[in-house]
């Protein structure tokens, strides 16, 4: 279940009964809102098919006259349905004067009246309005929010998509050129990782790093490190270290899952089980050397190789 889903059921259960709803919703963009709106009115449309929606679009200020239109919505009852649903897509763009009007038919709407009301800002509404709704915040993994928008239907695309909001935002944006990225990941993800540092396709680093610290065994290491050598004499090379040692936290989290608990099959990039089962669990000396000896006074390349090196003798034999 998706954090939108599972934030969704939660909320669903204030329109069970016969009771007014009044929610504000902060939401940090549009997607966001789209994604819930969707999700609750599949819920609603289950009991309520015949629902009656007055919504209010973000195209400019709300003047007093749209609060007068929302009043008169909710003058008489729904003709086929339970409810009848206002919603308001950013409370923010309300003038003073509308708020002030709001206040009125929030307080004391008809029994079928629901609001389901949204803002990027909260701090931007007047308390008093704020004072007349439930608020919810709910914590919705932005890369998660994207990625099921993008209705990516390789299971396995979709988990190395995971590894960065940037990725996942510019597979949306270029499908077709991130595709061929993918593909040069899964030939050759040193190679990957060089040309993307080289073409300043910072996007695509972490997914390369992880790709490498996954797939490096004591056969491979030394052309690995080989190939990697040069990026250190690039101008901004101290980022591929903090690529890799970022990613490999991220792998030591993921196979500690893995190995010692029952969470693994609640988790995104179920796909990398198949490298997790051929690892060792890390130690924990093992993840707090990770966490420190980056900051330690050792060159880059040494730093690269340790960590190659490490990740090469988890592998089972």
């Amino acid at each position: 279940m998706s954090d939108v889903e599972t934030f969704v059921k939660k909320i669903s259960v204030f329109f069970k009964d016969r009771s007014v709803v009044r929610m504000l919703i902060k939401v940090e963009n549009d997607l966001l809102r789209t994604q819930i709106l969707s999700e609750l009115f599949k819920r609603i449309e289950v009991n309520d098919p015949s629902y009656d929606t007055f919504e209010i679009d973000k195209n400019g200020n709300i003047s007093i006259d749209t609060i007068r239109n929302i009043k008169e919505f909710l003058s008489y009852p729904p003709s086929f349905s339970s409810r009848k649903y206002v919603i308001i897509d950013e409370m923010t763009l309300m003038t003073p004067e509308a708020s002030s009007a709001i206040l009125k038919v929030v307080e004391e709407p008809p029994e079928f009246s629901a609001f389901i009301c949204f803002s990027s800002n909260l701090n931007g509404i007047f308390s008093t309005v704020k004072s007349r709704f439930s608020i919810f915040k709910p914590y919705i993994d932005p890369v998660e929010s994207v990625i099921e928008s993008l209705k990516v239907e390789n299971s396995e695309v979709e988990d190395v998509l995971r590894t960065d909001l940037a990725l996942a935002m510019n597979y949306k944006e270029n499908p077709e050129m991130i595709r061929k990225s993918l593909k040069d990941l899964e030939e050759n993800p040193v190679k990957c990782f060089s040309k993307s540092f080289k073409d300043r396709s910072y996007f695509m680093l972490p997914a390369a790093a992880e790709r490498i610290l996954l797939t490096v065994d004591v056969k491979n290491i030394s052309k690995c490190f080989q190939s990697l050598q040069p990026l250190f004499d690039e101008e901004g090379s101290q980022k591929v270290i903090d690529v890799f040692f970022n990613s490999a936290l991220i792998l030591c989290e993921d196979m500690v899952i893995f190995n010692f608990t029952s969470y693994w099959k609640d988790l995104g990039r179920k796909s990398y089980s198949v490298y997790y089962s051929k690892m060792k669990a890390p130690s924990e000396e093992f993840i707090k050397r990770i966490s420190t000896v980056k900051h330690g006074n050792i060159s880059k390349d040494l730093l690269i190789f340790w960590l190659l090196l490490n990740f090469a003798i988890l592998k089972k034999v």
